[in-house]
Parts: C-alpha cells; sequence; structure tokens
C-alpha cells in the first residue's frame, strides 16, 4: 500500500467527493498533529465542512488515517510563511522525516511555495483528485464514479471557475 501524507484541504476534498474511506483502503493516509488540530477547529462549526471535518476524524479515530503525534511543529514553523500555513509545513517536514514520496495539497498557493524544496527532497505534490485517479487506475471505481466524485469536489469546493477546478477538470478528459 502506498503511503501519503495528506493536508487538511486535501481530506476534506476527499470527504467532499464520498470516496475518502476507499481511498483509505487503498493508499496509507498519514498526516501530522496539526492537520488533526485543524479538523477538530473545523468540526466545531456546525455546516457542511464541518461534517466533512468530522468525517475526516471518525476515520482518524478507526485508525484508516494515521496520525504522527510527534511533535513536527517546531521543525515546520520554519517553512511557515504567508503561503504556507503550520499545517502544510507539518505535512512537508513528516513525508521528509517518514520518507513519504507523495503529498496530497489542495492549496495551490501553498502547493507552488513547497514545489522546489519537495522536488530537491523526491517528494512529489498532489492533488487530492490524483488519489481519486488512482481509485479508477486500480479499476476499484468507473469513470462514471470517478467524474462523480471529482464534480462533488468542485461544487462543494466551490472551485467551479478558479484553477483548482480547471486543473481538476483535466481529469475528465
Amino acid at each position: 500500500m502506498k503511503k501519503t501524507v495528506a493536508d487538511t484541504s486535501a481530506l476534506i476534498s476527499l470527504a467532499y467527493s464520498g470516496l475518502l474511506e476507499m481511498v483509505c483502503e487503498t493508499t496509507e493516509i498519514h498526516i501530522p498533529a496539526p492537520v488533526k488540530v485543524e479538523l477538530d477547529e473545523i468540526a466545531n462549526y456546525s455546516d457542511k465542512l464541518a461534517k466533512m471535518a468530522k468525517d475526516c476524524l471518525v476515520l482518524i479515530h478507526q485508525k484508516k488515517i494515521r496520525i504522527d503525534d510527534k511533535s513536527t511543529s517546531a521543525k515546520a514553523s520554519k517553512y511557515v510563511n504567508s503561503k504556507i500555513d503550520l499545517g502544510e509545513a507539518a505535512c512537508f517536514e513528516l513525508a521528509m522525516e517518514q520518507n513519504i514520496s507523495v503529498m496530497l495539497i489542495d492549496d495551490i498557493p501553498a502547493a507552488t511555495a513547497l514545489y522546489g524544496m519537495a522536488m530537491s527532497k523526491k517528494i512529489t505534490i498532489k492533488l487530492s483528485a490524483s488519489a481519486l485517479v488512482e481509485l479508477k487506475n486500480q479499476k476499484k471505481i468507473t469513470t462514471v464514479e470517478l467524474r462523480k466524485g471529482l464534480e462533488a469536489m468542485i461544487q462543494n469546493r466551490e472551485w467551479g471557475k478558479s484553477a483548482m477546478g480547471s486543473a481538476i477538470r483535466k481529469y475528465f478528459e
């Protein structure tokens, strides 16, 4: 099973797709403690985003998403800037520490800011949508299910006319 580090935005997007649990069955997802903290904070609200965060927390509780309790925050803080928050920085630090070669990040400015450093450490940054494409490639879902999951992500994240929506729609072609 391939190991992947995912940040909060990627987990939420996958939850919106309705396929996060299936992704967890084919991919060993790791998160640093700051991502769990972000999910806990989001879950305190009573909107649809909070529901998605709660769905992620259930998978963490069930150990389908692995949380790294080690403190990567201190080491990760050196990467925090106007484009990279602590959760994303801690994901990068976790990927380096655990030799995990894939990071799922749906925040384009953060992904862009981390790109050069990630490449130098042989870490590939991907959109969460790539995890759904992988399900299709493994014949776990059909093309129709892939399109439905990707569209659910685009609609619920309100990415319709954004660069993110355009990037994800490339998987439809």
